[in-house]
């Protein structure tokens, strides 16, 4: 997939967020049930407040759930792209201390997410790799958000399985259809394998979406460098909505 491609697949992201965030929000309270199960393989690595990175955090409703499950301190740092969603993140737990909230370009992979040689125990990716555009994109998401875990520390990342589902299916709407209208129409040529177009609710805004299969999930991380500790599916109605990938950074030889 070319930049241009990648970048187009962004905008429209971008604009489906800033015109639906107060509603998508309001949809979005509810802590995930995977969450639980996930969060069981977190370990103290050290009597400081666990360090906390979560990318795509949305309106926070994980720092939320960190505060009521975790049974230590811990400081929390919140990025995502939508400065609407951000605001709503703020408005419910800004005011706390250990926790924090900045706008970055989550989806762009050339984008440096937190400081370099800053790690962190816990690194949270919920609901985010099915809007990075671009296999070479998500790998690389992938591998930078491993560089910055403490030797030890997990990564959570989910995918969202919405391509396994008829209901969904039977929305996706055709790119030549969306192509007619569209300001910057995409180039179907340059788009890969389970990337679609998805409404939502009554917007007349739809978002792409990549269908990540549990195969393509775990053939993302690198064969070095982590622990597979976990790989499940949880969530939804169904109970099987997302599929959770759990990894632990090992240490290098010189570590």
């Amino acid at each position: 997939m070319n930049a241009k491609t990648q970048h187009a697949l962004i905008d429209i992201n971008r604009a489906f967020y800033a015109g639906v965030a107060d509603a998508f929000s309001d949809s979005r309270q509810d802590p995930w049930p995977g969450w639980h199960r996930a969060l069981s393989h977190l370990e103290r690595l050290s009597g400081q407040p666990i360090s906390i990175l979560d990318v795509g955090c949305g309106n926070g409703r994980f720092a939320g759930f960190l505060e009521n499950e975790l049974g230590g301190p811990f400081c929390y740092l919140g990025l995502d792209s939508s400065s609407s969603l951000l605001a709503h993140a703020r408005a419910a737990l800004d005011s706390r201390p250990h926790i924090e909230f900045e706008q970055r370009e989550i989806l762009d992979s050339t984008v440096q997410l937190a400081p370099s040689g800053v790690r962190f125990e816990l690194i949270g990716l919920f609901g985010v790799l099915h809007h990075v555009p671009g296999e070479t994109s998500r790998r690389v998401l992938l591998h930078q958000l491993i560089s910055q875990l403490e030797v030890g520390g997990i990564l959570i990342a989910t995918a969202w399985q919405f391509g396994a589902f008829e209901r969904f299916r039977a929305r996706m709407l055709p790119w030549e259809k969306y192509n007619e209208r569209a300001r910057e129409p995409i180039d179907i040529r340059e788009l890969e394998p389970g990337d679609h177009l998805l409404p939502w609710g009554a917007s007349a805004l739809p978002r792409y979406c990549h269908f990540t299969t549990p195969d393509e999930l775990r053939s993302l991380f690198p064969n070095h460098g982590v622990e597979w500790v976990d790989e499940f599916s949880d969530d939804g109605k169904t109970g099987d909505l997302n599929r959770y990938a759990v990894v632990r950074r090992e240490p290098k030889a010189n570590e």
